[in-house]
């Protein structure tokens, strides 16, 4: 084989391995099939994004990450781990896009790891456990978010809801608030606060986490 032959095969031979290791892959799970959904990081980056297409799909280095899906009924989960464990930073993240519909139920367990959530109008359960989890809510929000911190940090971003009540217990946290809402007191263990008729219920329970409101 000639050397000109024999870099073009390696070059083609690399270039199909490049795509190989950052294709997006889709899951035959469908809006039409699943009602309530979980997702599970570990040791990782995750950005979790509405899609427009009805469909899941994941966007990684699959040199780095492993992200598996399970189905049972309704209930989809999706597991995302880190193969080692100095992969760091945010640009090194999974991205998972699902269908952008009214789900029954949103669970998000982070264990150790940085969480990016966009949710869908739908009931939210978020458990975080020394790791970052921000939610941001969609617009029109009527639904329940419970978030239960413990040594980590969070936010939630109301995005310009107006019918919301708050109620917060917070333990050995540092904890912050819109300039526009009542103000925080460092010695209080809660915080309540209701906006318009209070439809969506938002609950917080945070201990040893910093945690913060973004109108």
């Amino acid at each position: 084989m000639g050397k000109l032959k024999r870099v073009t095969v390696i070059a083609f031979c690399m270039m199909f391995l490049t795509q190989l290791i950052f294709a997006a892959q889709t899951s035959t799970a469908t809006a039409a099939t699943v009602n309530k959904l979980v997702v599970i990081a570990e040791n990782v980056n995750v950005d979790v994004k509405l899609s427009s297409d009805g469909q899941y799909s994941y966007d990684y280095d699959n040199s780095k990450f492993t992200v598996t899906t399970e189905t049972n009924g309704g209930v989809f989960k999706i597991n995302v781990k880190a193969k080692k464990k100095d992969v760091k930073g945010w640009d090194n993240r999974v991205k998972i896009y699902i269908p952008d519909q009214a789900y029954k139920h949103i669970k998000c367990i982070s264990k150790k790891a940085g969480v990016g959530l966009q949710a869908a109008n739908s009931n939210i359960t978020v458990k975080n456990k020394q790791g970052a989890v921000s939610v941001k809510l969609p617009s029109g929000y009527n639904k329940t978010l419970n978030y239960i911190g413990s040594f980590g940090s969070g936010s939630l971003d109301i995005n310009k809801n107006k019918d919301f009540n708050i109620n917060t217990k917070i333990s050995c946290c540092a904890f912050s608030v819109p300039g526009e809402w009542p103000a925080y007191s460092n010695s209080s263990a809660n915080y309540n606060y209701k906006s318009g008729e209070g439809t969506a219920k938002i609950n917080i329970d945070i201990t040893n986490c910093s945690f913060s409101f973004v109108k």
